[in-house]
C-alpha cells in the first residue's frame, strides 16, 4: 500500500501543471476529462473517444477515484484515497421521460440511448447497405448524444458521462481517476487523470474578431474560434434593434464543425436601411458562458447588381488615353465611378479619378506610365463596389534611362566584390545590367543576362591571377529595354599574394668613393622599392631601400681592404618581397678622406699614433683598427672624439704592425685614414 502511495504521490508532482491526462491501452481509443472549481463543487465531464466504446460502457458504466493530495497547502505523506462514485450510468429509460418533456436536449439523449431507430437521412434496403446503415446509426448516435452533452452539463449527468462532486473542501487540492468500472474495458481504453486547484482562478475568455457582412436582407455573422475552441464547445449570437435589448437566434447552439476556425452564418433582416445591433458569447462543457463579445451593428441595403464593361480604349497622337465603358443605367444605387490604375496586375489598384458622374461613360487620362492596368469602379451608395475587368495600356517608349551615377565598390580578402550605386529616379526603370573588365584598358562584358532590380551586386574575382585590378561599370533598362550609357567605371584593386619578380644585379665596380652598383628593377608592375642588402662579418644588413626610378647607387660606408656581399629584393606596394636576386662579392678601395691627416712614429718601445682633423663638425669617437703581420685589421680601441694621439707598446718580437682610424659623427658619415704602416 505504501509503495502505491509513494508512487502515486510521485506521480502527482508531474500533474500539479497539466490540467488533464489519459492513459490509454490502445492508440485509438481514450478516455478525456475535464474538471471545473466553483466555490462549493468540482464538475467533472469525461467521453470515449469513439462509437464503439461509448455503447460498451454505457452498459458498464464508470468509476470516479478521488485522492486527497494537499490539505492547508502542505502536501500529504500519503494521498487519501475514495471511491465517490461507483457505478455512473445512464438513467434507466422509464426516467428519461419525465426529464425529456422539459428538456428536448434530455429527448435527443434519451433516443440516442433507447431509440429503437437513429437514422437521419434516407435508409436503404439492401443486406450490404442495411449493415452500414447499422454502423452509421451508432455513429449518429455518438456524435448528437456528444454534442447535446456538451451543451447541457445536466444532460452529461443524466447520461452517465459528468459528475458533480459536493463533498470538497476548498483548502484541499485532489487528483481524479475515472475509469470504465469494466475491468476489461478499462485494459482496452484505461482511464484518465485531472488535477484541481481551488485557488487557481477560471478566466473567463472574450470573443474576438466578431464581424458582421451586410446585404440585401441578410447579415453573414463571422467570427474566429482560434483563441476560443480550447474554452468553448458551442456558440450563441443575440441580436438587438435598439442597443439595449438583445435575444438570442440560435436554437440549438452553434458548433464549429469546420476544417477552418471561421464560423459564417447568415441572419435574415426583417428590413433594409435600420440599424441592427449584434453579440456573441461561447458556452463551455460546464454549461458556463463566456464574457459577451464587443456590440457590432450595421444595415441591410440593396447592392449594386450591375458591372462596368470597358467597351473601347485607345491612346491618341497627344498619348492620351481615351476609355469608354457601358453600365446599366436601371441600377439606382449607383452613386459614382472612379478610374484606377496599378503599375501591375497584380498590385492593388489606387484611385486617379475620383467622383466621375454616374451618367459619364467616357473620358481621358494622360499621365501614362510605361505599363498600365486600368479598371473602372462603380461606387454605390451603400454597400461594396463593383468593377470592370482590368485593361492593359502601354505608351510607345524609345527613350533610355540616364546612365546610373554613384557606382562604389570594394574587395575582401577573398574575392568577393561588392558594388552598389544610386537609384535611378526614372519611373519605368526596369533593373540594371552588370559589366566587368579583367583587364586594364580591356573591353567589358555583361554579367547578368536577366536585369537586376537592386541597386547592389555582388560577384567574385581571381585573387591569385595576374591582373592586379579589376573595373566594373552598371547600365539601367527601361521596361521597353532601351539600355541607358554605361556608367562612370569603379576601378576595384584587387588583394595582393603574387610577389614582385627578382631584381638583377647588372654590374658593380670598387672605387675610391665606395662600392658602386647598378641594377636592373623588377618587372612587376606593382613593385615600388629595390632593397639593397650587405653582408660582412656574417652580419646581412637592409642597407639602402631605392624606388623603382632608381638604378645606381654607391655604398660609401666600407672598410677599405674589407670585402663585402650584396643582394637584392623587390617591394611591391602589398609589402610583399622578392625572392633575393644572386649575391656579388666585392673588396673595398674605399678613398680615406684628406681632412683627416695622419701619421705613425715607432719608438724604441712603443709606436704613436698621432692625427688631425680639418673639419667643421666635431667627431663622437674615434675607432682605430690594427693588423698584426699577416692577420686582418680587427677593432683594438674606441676613443674620445677629443683625442688625437694614441700609445700601442704592445711589442712582439719579429711582428710588424698598421693602423687606419676611423671617425664617427653623429649627423653625417664615418671618414677613414689611409693605412698607417
Amino acid at each position: 500500500m505504501h509503495t502505491y502511495s509513494y508512487k502515486l504521490l510521485a506521480f502527482v508532482l508531474i500533474l500539479l501543471c497539466i490540467d488533464s491526462v489519459v492513459f490509454a491501452q490502445s492508440d485509438s481509443s481514450y478516455i478525456a476529462v475535464k474538471a471545473r472549481c466553483t466555490q462549493s463543487s468540482v464538475l467533472l465531464r469525461w467521453s470515449v473517444s469513439d462509437s464503439y466504446y461509448w455503447n460498451l460502457t454505457n452498459g458498464s458504466g464508470f468509476r470516479v477515484e478521488r485522492y486527497t493530495i494537499k490539505r492547508n497547502n502542505n502536501l500529504l505523506d500519503t494521498p487519501e484515497k475514495i471511491i465517490i462514485a461507483n457505478d455512473i450510468k445512464p438513467l434507466p429509460l422509464e426516467k428519461w421521460e419525465f426529464e425529456a418533456k422539459r428538456n428536448p436536449h434530455a429527448a435527443v439523449v434519451a433516443q440516442a440511448l433507447y431509440g429503437e431507430s437513429f437514422n437521419i437521412g434516407n435508409s436503404s434496403t439492401s443486406a450490404n447497405s442495411l449493415i452500414v446503415d447499422k454502423i452509421q446509426e451508432q455513429e449518429q448516435r455518438f456524435f448528437f448524444s456528444m454534442y447535446i452533452a456538451d451543451l447541457d452539463f445536466y444532460v452529461a449527468q443524466l447520461a452517465g458521462w459528468a459528475f458533480k462532486d459536493s463533498t470538497i473542501s476548498t483548502q484541499e487540492e485532489y487528483l481524479y481517476r475515472i475509469y470504465p468500472a469494466d475491468k476489461t474495458l478499462e485494459k482496452e481504453i484505461g482511464y484518465a487523470y485531472t488535477y484541481v486547484n481551488f485557488k487557481d482562478e477560471h478566466i473567463k475568455v472574450k470573443p474576438t474578431d466578431f464581424e458582421l457582412d451586410f446585404g440585401d436582407h441578410i447579415v453573414n455573422l463571422v467570427w474566429n474560434t482560434k483563441y476560443l475552441k480550447n474554452e468553448c464547445v458551442a456558440y450563441q449570437v443575440e441580436r438587438s434593434e435598439d442597443g439595449k435589448n438583445f435575444r438570442p437566434i440560435f436554437d440549438p447552439l452553434v458548433m464549429n464543425t469546420n476544417e477552418t476556425d471561421w464560423v459564417m452564418i447568415p441572419d435574415t433582416l426583417p428590413e433594409n436601411g435600420k440599424t441592427y445591433y449584434y453579440r456573441m458569447y461561447g458556452v463551455d462543457l460546464f454549461g458556463e458562458k463566456s464574457e459577451y463579445s464587443d456590440v457590432v451593428s450595421g444595415e441591410g441595403y440593396v447592392p449594386l447588381k450591375s458591372f462596368p464593361i470597358i467597351t473601347n480604349y485607345y491612346i491618341n497622337d497627344n498619348g492620351v488615353l481615351n476609355i469608354e465603358w457601358d453600365f446599366d443605367t436601371q441600377d439606382q444605387v449607383l452613386k459614382n465611378f472612379e478610374l484606377r490604375w496599378a503599375r501591375y496586375d497584380k498590385d492593388e489598384f489606387v484611385p486617379v479619378v475620383q467622383n466621375i458622374d454616374k451618367n459619364t461613360r467616357k473620358l481621358e487620362y494622360k499621365d501614362l506610365f510605361p505599363t498600365n492596368y486600368f479598371v473602372v469602379v462603380a461606387v454605390p451608395q451603400k454597400g461594396k463596389e463593383t468593377s470592370s475587368l482590368p485593361i492593359f495600356v502601354q505608351p510607345v517608349d524609345s527613350v533610355p534611362p540616364l546612365k546610373p551615377q554613384g557606382l562604389k565598390g570594394e574587395i575582401d580578402s577573398l574575392g568577393i566584390v561588392k558594388l552598389h550605386w544610386n537609384s535611378n529616379k526614372e519611373s519605368d526603370v526596369l533593373g540594371y545590367r552588370i559589366f566587368r573588365s579583367l583587364n586594364k584598358g580591356g573591353g567589358f562584358w555583361d554579367l547578368n543576362d536577366i536585369a537586376l532590380m537592386d541597386t547592389f551586386y555582388v560577384d567574385t574575382v581571381d585573387v591569385h591571377n595576374l591582373n592586379t585590378e579589376v573595373s566594373y561599370k552598371v547600365a539601367a533598362l527601361d521596361l521597353r529595354y532601351n539600355q541607358s550609357e554605361l556608367s562612370d567605371s569603379v576601378v576595384i584593386i584587387k588583394p595582393d599574394y603574387i610577389a614582385p619578380t627578382t631584381p638583377i644585379i647588372k654590374s658593380y665596380s670598387s672605387t675610391k668613393e665606395g662600392i658602386v652598383l647598378t641594377w636592373i628593377n623588377s618587372s612587376s608592375e606593382d613593385a615600388k622599392f629595390t632593397q639593397i642588402y650587405r653582408v660582412s662579418n656574417q652580419d646581412t644588413v637592409l642597407i639602402k631601400k631605392c624606388t623603382v626610378q632608381d638604378t645606381i647607387w654607391c655604398d660609401d660606408d666600407t672598410e677599405y681592404g674589407n670585402r663585402y656581399l650584396y643582394y637584392l629584393r623587390a617591394e611591391d606596394a602589398s609589402g610583399l618581397l622578392s625572392s633575393m636576386s644572386p649575391c656579388i662579392e666585392v673588396k673595398s678601395i674605399l678613398q680615406k678622406n684628406q681632412s683627416l691627416v695622419a701619421k705613425l712614429d715607432k719608438m724604441e718601445t712603443y709606436r704613436m699614433l698621432t692625427w688631425k682633423l680639418k673639419l667643421s663638425d666635431k667627431p663622437i669617437s674615434i675607432v682605430i683598427y690594427r693588423k698584426q703581420s699577416e692577420g686582418k685589421f680587427s677593432f683594438w680601441k674606441r676613443l674620445d672624439g677629443n683625442a688625437t694621439s694614441m700609445v700601442d707598446k704592445e711589442n712582439m718580437v719579429g711582428e710588424t704592425y698598421q693602423y687606419y682610424l676611423k671617425i664617427e659623427f653623429e649627423h653625417k658619415p664615418s671618414i677613414y685614414s689611409e693605412i698607417l704602416k
